[in-house]
């Protein structure tokens, strides 16, 4: 039995022994016994009371506890998915992130430390640079090839 259902069974205890106790105060009986059944109902709803605050109180933590293995699931599902990467300084002189897995591939630092990985794309000039999607950030992960020193022009 939970927690909650113990408080409800406790509460819906509380309340008939409360109404037990107005069906015998409302019955002729005598004053000192009046004052004695009235003190222990008036007693009987400040526990009722407690036990309604102890029941809020047990479902936000519910909610907390729940928010947090969340984020736990997250944090450890993050933290597998990183365990794939190490930090590399590349060919051209860049510091990203470097897959240990088949296709290898270059992710961006910046985005991840945000948590995000972003697979770094060659731009496809000399220049050697990737560029981040995520961010827009260019990295030179490959050297600089040299320029053309002549360009053949056709003339026709």
């Amino acid at each position: 039995m939970d927690i909650a259902s113990t408080i409800a069974t406790v509460s819906s205890s509380l309340k008939l022994a409360k109404d037990g106790l107005q069906l015998i105060f409302n019955a002729k009986v005598s004053a000192e016994a009046k004052d004695q059944i009235r003190a222990v109902r008036d007693n009987l709803g400040v526990v009722q009371d407690k036990l309604f605050d102890l029941r809020e109180e047990l479902a936000s933590l519910q909610q907390e506890r729940d928010d947090l293995k969340r984020k736990l699931a997250s944090f450890e599902g993050w933290q597998s998915k990183a365990a794939a990467y190490s930090l590399v300084h590349t060919e051209g002189g860049a510091v990203v992130y470097a897959s240990g897995t088949t296709p290898q591939h270059f992710v961006c630092p910046s985005c991840f430390d945000r948590e995000s990985l972003q697979i770094l794309q060659d731009t496809r000039t000399i220049s050697g640079n990737f560029e981040c999607p995520g961010c827009g950030k260019t990295f030179p992960v490959k050297p600089r090839k040299p320029m053309p020193t002549s360009l053949a022009i056709r003339r026709g």
